[in-house]
């Protein structure tokens, strides 16, 4: 496994880790999560990102790191939008999660707008009382929008910054560039663009091993020496992450721009499967696999048997159309501003038994 220096916080750490999402919802038992990422652990993702808001995940991650956390780099967030009071008792319940005494990497979450980026002194001076604590060893934040982000680092108070990068969401660039020049770490998340960005797949399972290292090689190549960050959440994600690592290679202008060319027909409006709105629904609806599996069934070019697949993918999510409360959480949560219960409700449509 290839090490990187996480920016300025001279952590070496793997350049590709383990994204938490997944690994927290309940298709896993806490006690199965647990062993997904002692396992991912022994196969050399040492850095866990994760959060006290993807379900059980942290829960899960802390039955794991017994015995382990000194090899371990972690990271978790609290919300950049809270209180300065909040911000501190979210922290707290990662600690108290994890039953660790320290973490590693705190990100000030979804520093997506004005108000947010105006949060960042306020919240870095909790985490510098934090650090004089020994609690938290260096600050970060995640972004989807690429100006605040932006914004965020000229600060010059953040030590690494997530954001999302593949070769289908080219608007990041800047802020990789941007972390390259001020010395900040960046962790990649969503190298693999929800998934839709590979043709016959399902969600993060890419049809063929090359088009995963193709995937992870575009989001590894940056400057910036980025940690990929993908959400695993079943033995079967982890196996081909693991057997695509040894693959990945720098990729040349070249190949890099055939990527590009390849995605530019997606649009900019395609769900990324980040899974925040499915944290926020009242109703539990599996969002972040219906609108990936819409996404296929309308823009990926494909035959009647592949068509005939997403259709029994979507009914074995046993998905009730009369779920969908209207509450538009999701809208709020979504960082891509996308109209989730009109696209839920084109999603029911469209995979309707004619």
């Amino acid at each position: 496994m290839r090490r990187v220096r996480l920016g300025r916080t001279g952590l070496v750490v793997p350049f590709c880790g383990f994204g938490g999402i997944p690994v927290g919802r309940d298709h896993l038992t806490d006690e199965e999560g647990a062993a997904l990422v002692a396992r991912a652990l022994e196969g050399g993702l040492t850095l866990i990102d994760t959060f006290s808001g993807y379900n059980r995940s942290e829960v899960r991650i802390g039955m794991a790191l017994k015995g382990r956390r000194e090899r371990v780099t972690l990271v978790t967030k609290s919300r950049s939008r809270h209180t300065p009071e909040a911000f501190e008792e979210q922290i707290e319940l990662s600690l108290s999660n994890m039953q660790v005494e320290c973490i590693d990497v705190l990100l000030l979450k979804n520093v997506d707008n004005d108000t947010c980026v105006g949060n960042v002194q306020d919240h870095v001076e909790v985490l510098r009382r934090l650090q004089d604590q020994g609690k938290v060893r260096f600050t970060g934040l995640s972004s989807h929008s690429p100006d605040h982000a932006c914004a965020a680092i000229e600060t010059g108070l953040i030590d690494v910054a997530e954001v999302p990068y593949n070769y289908a969401n080219p608007f990041f660039e800047k802020v990789l560039d941007l972390a390259a020049e001020r010395n900040v770490g960046i962790l990649a998340m969503k190298p693999l663009g929800g998934g839709r960005i590979f043709g016959e797949a399902e969600k993060g399972a890419p049809e063929t091993l090359d088009t995963l290292v193709d995937a992870l090689s575009f989001a590894s190549t940056h400057p910036s020496n980025p940690v990929l960050i993908p959400g695993i959440g079943s033995e079967a994600e982890l196996d081909r992450y693991l057997q695509a690592i040894p693959k990945l290679r720098r990729l040349t202008d070249e190949k890099k721009d055939e990527l590009r060319t390849r995605a530019s027909d997606l649009g900019a409006d395609f769900c990324r499967a980040c899974g925040y709105c499915r944290s926020v629904c009242p109703s539990g609806l599996p969002i972040d696999d219906i609108l990936p599996l819409l996404d296929r069934m309308k823009h990926v070019q494909t035959d009647n048997t592949f068509k005939k697949q997403l259709k029994e993918r979507f009914r074995a999510l046993r998905a009730d159309p009369e779920a969908c409360e209207e509450c538009r959480k999701c809208v709020e949560e979504c960082p891509y501003d996308l109209p989730v219960p009109e696209r839920i409700k084109e999603a029911f449509e469209v995979f309707a038994d004619k």
